[in-house]
């Protein structure tokens, strides 16, 4: 008999639906939501929706009011006689299901999914100073964390004793086959954009000060590269002030937010992805990238610079430092061929598996509850 798991999250983006699918698959899964699609981000979420092998429980707050909201969470911890609830982070939930172990005097076990990166837990450099705060005092009653950087895992094994490691990544075969698929929209926009015989740096994510894409274009114009574009793929307030900074260069193309095989068609193209963020908890941008054949420049502060193995798939660089940028920038972009047809789908750049990493992740989960 399969064991019982319940998963409160707030909403399942594309990038971890291969996740949550094998977590389903694996045990018998409650899977419950908060939002019906992303806050920042608005998908085609009835697409996502069919890529799912199970039928998600919607919950949420805005729609029913935070009283009812907490009580539902309450009875669907009484109903679903767990063996592991699976919360994300230390809110709301998580603090519920804690209660309710106590009061009930239930023994399923609580593990957090914890997006942090180490620039944020062990440089303090979190988002407020109430997840900081809700670390120190919620992490001890938790019986796991799940932790996407390894030096995440080893900074909280080291203060708790408890941390398990799974990157946001995605099942590699699934979605190479997506990229596959995508071959002809990618000549579609090689030849839209006249990008035949030249190479493209890709910056994929929303348009926002701390990504830092004003340093991408300003490094990008200095280094004078030949024959480089720079695709910048999203959309958000700081657009306006990129495209000034742009100054109408014919090789710094906005394409707007993408998403599905619109958006995989660019990973395609581009020789290198970059993500200079000033703050990240992890960036799935990056194992997109990677598992495309794109060499990637990720930024010190981002947990996906884990994803990189120096000098053979990219650089981890200094998101303020714009000489070493700009150095790095000319090394790897040297090392990659210009665009031609026809365009074929590349070896995956990954150094990490999604089926191993599933493996351990499951094995750790399932020793828990033995």
């Amino acid at each position: 008999m399969k064991k019982k798991i319940l998963v409160f999250h707030p909403v399942i983006a594309p990038y971890r639906v291969d996740l949550f699918n094998e977590l389903a698959t694996h045990y018998d899964a409650t899977i419950c939501l908060f939002w019906r699609n992303l806050k920042n981000q608005t998908f085609d979420y009835a697409k996502i929706e069919e890529l799912f092998v199970f039928t998600p429980h919607y919950i949420v707050k805005e729609e029913v009011g935070i009283i009812r909201w907490i009580k539902t969470l309450w009875v669907q911890l009484s109903l679903s006689a767990p063996d592991i609830v699976l919360t994300n982070e230390y809110g709301v939930p998580t603090i519920v299901a804690l209660i309710h172990r106590m009061i009930r005097r239930k023994r399923y076990k609580i593990v957090s999914m914890v997006d942090d990166s180490y620039n944020m837990v062990a440089k303090g450099n979190h988002f407020t100073w109430k997840h900081e705060k809700a670390i120190s005092i919620i992490a001890p009653m938790l019986d796991g964390l799940i932790c996407v950087e390894p030096k995440v895992c080893l900074w909280y094994q080291k203060k708790y004793t408890k941390a398990i490691y799974f990157p946001i990544i995605r099942d590699d075969e699934l979605y190479r086959d997506k990229l596959r698929k995508s071959l002809s929209i990618s000549e579609e926009y090689i030849s839209r954009y006249h990008l035949l015989n030249k190479k493209v740096l890709l910056f994929v994510g929303r348009l926002v000060a701390i990504k830092n894409i004003d340093f991408i274009i300003r490094c990008f114009k200095k280094a004078r590269i030949e024959n480089l574009y720079l695709v910048i793929v999203g959309s958000g307030p700081e657009y306006n002030e990129l495209v000034r900074i742009a100054d109408n260069q014919e090789n710094i193309i906005f394409t707007g937010r993408l998403e599905g095989e619109r958006l995989y068609a660019w990973y395609n193209i581009a020789n290198v992805f970059t993500l200079p963020s000033l703050q990240e908890p992890f960036g799935a941008v990056t194992n997109e990238a990677l598992v495309a054949g794109c060499k990637v420049l990720i930024s010190q502060d981002a947990g996906s610079n884990c994803l990189v193995t120096e000098g053979v798939n990219g650089f981890v660089i200094d998101p303020v430092d714009e000489e070493l940028y700009i150095k790095r920038l000319r090394l790897i972009t040297n090392n990659t061929e210009k665009i031609q047809f026809p365009l074929r789908l590349r070896e995956s750049l990954m150094q990490e598996n999604f089926k191993e990493c599933l493996r351990q992740l499951v094995d750790s989960l399932d020793r828990m509850i033995l």
